[in-house]
């Protein structure tokens, strides 16, 4: 039998080897990297994996994006095209309200120019001259088509008033400014269906509908698509302004005892129809530039009906035989439309305010011409539009025939009510090319496939 003590040192001896292989195993200690090199071991900083990187902020990368496979059958080519850049007629209206709002325009347009057709023009002077009968018909038709207009106007007015406020991308003074000036022309629009307005009323719906007039001129002006009825507008609210002084100039005069604010007040007068003269003229250039071939021959055709229409009123001297004729109700209506103004402009002779223009002499009545010409195409030129219009152009081109049938007379409840549309409209429809710019420049801005 052994020792224990014997297997004891045995034991003891045993790890004594093991802990000598594992020690001549091991490699001996280095000082340096340099050192480890040299002998052929590897240095514990090469061991170790590299950093992540991390960004300035603290933050690792994202993962790199993996393009995405091209299609099969071809692969240099891409499988995202970059889509067809838009017209520039072509407005990018996102959101139903914006396009049920502005497609309100086009049968507002139709009706606003069937009642300053029937109830401005030709009713008035069928009802002075023709029979009981036919005048009686006449002046059921006038009280009908502004009714229906007014009502028409007052739901559009409603539903481009929530476009505007509901788009984030107008400006919260625009949003105001829209919302207080379309409100005040509605409840006076309202007020004007029951009974006649008075003269501060007629003052603060002045007041309304200039403060939607500048707030959409100057947002329509921007965009390309819409700088012509930008444009427009903006004329048509200075002619207001200097209608509107030149009606409290000549109020002073004849009330307050102040002889010399009557010529200032016909100086506002002349001044205002030069504005709006020059507005149905970018409206001319609009049709030119717009819609094409098409909207110049209309254009064309709708200048040379209202100046043939202009003179065959003033060149007609007053006959007794010609009563209740379309001649003679066609003289009385535009004589009941000259005389309606206060004050007239300076170089028009006085007795043109009080006489019918058949019994005017024939230098009195050619200063005329340019009263008159603005009157018959502020209806002309809206026809030239509606049969020059395009689906892309439908918005702007029922704008523009609003301004144009409004003349900036503002003063009036219904035509106040037709350049509010106009406004707002253009403000939801420069929102829309201001979203067809930023869609275009995203476009152009991605590489395309070789």
């Amino acid at each position: 039998m052994s020792d224990p003590k014997d297997d004891e040192g045995r034991g003891e001896g045993h790890e004594a080897t093991d802990e000598g292989r594992t020690a001549s195993a091991r490699p001996p200690p280095v000082s340096s990297p340099g050192e480890a090199s040299r002998l052929g071991i590897p240095s514990t900083s090469t061991l170790r994996p590299p950093p992540p990187p991390v960004s300035p902020s603290g933050r690792p990368p994202p993962p790199p994006s993996i393009p995405p496979p091209p299609p099969s059958g071809d692969p240099t080519r891409s499988s995202q095209r970059p889509s067809k850049p838009q017209r520039s007629e072509e407005l990018l209206l996102n959101t139903g309200r914006d396009r049920f709002g502005v497609g309100l325009l086009w049968p507002m347009a139709i009706a606003a120019l069937a009642a300053n057709l029937i109830a401005g023009l030709l009713a008035p002077g069928f009802i002075g001259s023709a029979g009981n009968a036919l005048a009686s018909r006449w002046r059921w038709w006038a009280t009908i088509t502004p009714l229906a207009a007014a009502i028409l106007g007052i739901g559009s007015v409603i539903a481009l008033v929530m476009a505007a406020v509901a788009n984030p991308r107008t400006s919260i003074s625009t949003r105001i400014v829209a919302t207080f000036g379309a409100g005040l022309v509605l409840t006076l629009t309202a007020a004007a269906l029951r009974g006649k307005l008075e003269q501060t009323q007629l003052i603060v719906l002045f007041a309304g509908a200039f403060a939607v007039l500048v707030a959409s001129a100057v947002e329509a002006l921007a965009p390309p698509p819409t700088r012509a009825l930008g444009v427009m507008l903006g004329l048509l609210a200075l002619s207001s302004l200097l209608r509107v002084a030149g009606w409290g100039l000549a109020w002073s005069a004849s009330h307050k005892n102040y002889p010399s604010a009557l010529g200032l007040g016909q100086t506002a007068a002349s001044v205002a129809l030069v504005l709006e003269l020059l507005a149905q003229g970018f409206a001319v250039l609009y049709l030119f530039y717009r819609p094409g071939f098409r909207g110049a021959i209309a254009a064309v055709i709708a200048v040379g009906a209202a100046f043939a229409l202009s003179m065959y009123t003033l060149r007609t001297v007053y006959d007794p035989n010609a009563a209740g004729t379309t001649r003679e109700a066609l003289q009385h209506a535009v004589s009941l439309r000259v005389q309606g103004l206060d004050p007239l402009p300076s170089w028009v002779d006085r007795a043109a305010g009080i006489q019918e223009i058949a019994l005017l002499e024939a230098r009195h009545r050619l200063g005329l011409l340019p009263l008159v010409f603005a009157e018959f195409a502020s209806l002309t030129l809206p026809l030239a539009a509606f049969a020059s219009v395009s689906r892309p152009t439908l918005g702007l081109v029922a704008a523009v025939s609003l301004a144009v049938l409004s003349r900036g007379q503002v003063d009036t409840p219904l035509r106040a009510l037709e350049l509010c549309l106009a406004a707002l409209g253009a403000l939801v429809l420069s929102r829309g090319a201001r979203v067809r710019q930023a869609s275009n420049a995203r476009q152009s801005e991605r590489p395309t496939a070789k």
